[in-house]
């Protein structure tokens, strides 16, 4: 009875232990060290076949780690052998293989993103002007270019730039009493901005610059042509230009 139990909390604590090992693990990208021999195979880590080699720098995700081994995937594998419905065993084409536990541990590190870049859209509806002091809420929406750095999980800061299309006033204040009855014109405002986002919202800080077309005296006596405003501004971010599948996760086939 006794025997019975000792293998009883043996097999609890290896169950746990690996089970710990697992969740570590599982999910997350990692990139190789080294160069290191992989082999393709199923999602399961059976049916190992080809023999590949896996470059230095190159980004993968642990699908499922085994006891031996760690099951792996790389999102950008093109797959050009001629045997190869034998491993592409899902509906979205991926190609698994196969690595060696302690060759993983030895070889490869976790992967984190520092910078990413994001497009989208933004506008910056309340803008600060000088010479002479006037705040405005001009319409202006444009598109967006953002490098930004996390510091928690949904909370990150960066860069953003952005080329909008503006409307602004032209009035007796703005023109020097050139204008008398005020109206509104067309601009081109290109801006540089510091960010603070929340998940795909951003809170922008900003100075850009209004451009105008000068084709009469009217346009020609608006005093903040060319001159810079600071603003506060709201940008949502539509996708990311740099996914977890970059250029470097290359795989090169081996015969």
């Amino acid at each position: 009875m006794k025997k019975l139990l000792i293998l009883l909390i043996a097999i609890f604590i290896s169950t746990v232990s690996f089970s710990q090992v697992e969740n570590r693990y599982a999910g997350k990208t990692y990139i190789f060290d080294y160069y290191e021999t992989i082999y393709k195979s199923d999602n399961l880590g059976e049916n190992v076949g080809e023999r590949e080699t896996a470059l230095l720098g190159s980004l993968f995700t642990v699908v499922r780690v085994l006891d031996k081994k760690v099951v792996i995937k790389f999102n950008n594998w093109e797959d050009s052998s001629p045997n190869k419905q034998k491993y592409n065993l899902d509906a979205n084409r991926i190609i698994f293989f196969v690595l060696d536990k302690d060759v993983f541990q030895k070889s490869c590190s976790e992967y984190e993103k520092k910078w990413d870049i994001a497009f989208g859209t933004f506008t910056t509806p309340f803008k600060i002007r000088n010479k002479p002091f006037l705040f405005t809420t001009d319409l202006n929406l444009g598109a967006s270019i953002s490098f930004r750095r996390r510091f928690s999980q949904n909370f990150y800061w960066g860069v953003i730039g952005g080329l909008s299309l503006s409307s602004v006033k032209l009035d007796s204040l703005s023109t020097n009493g050139t204008v008398k009855t005020p109206s509104d014109r067309p601009a081109i405002t290109p801006s540089i901005n510091g960010l603070l986002g929340y998940k795909n919202i951003n809170l922008i800080f900003g100075v850009g610059i209004d451009y105008i077309s000068q084709t009469s005296k009217i346009e020609q006596s608006w005093v903040y042509h060319k001159k810079p405003w600071f603003g506060i501004g709201i940008g949502v971010s539509l996708f990311n230009g740099h996914a977890e599948a970059n250029g470097t996760e290359v795989v090169s086939g081996q015969k």
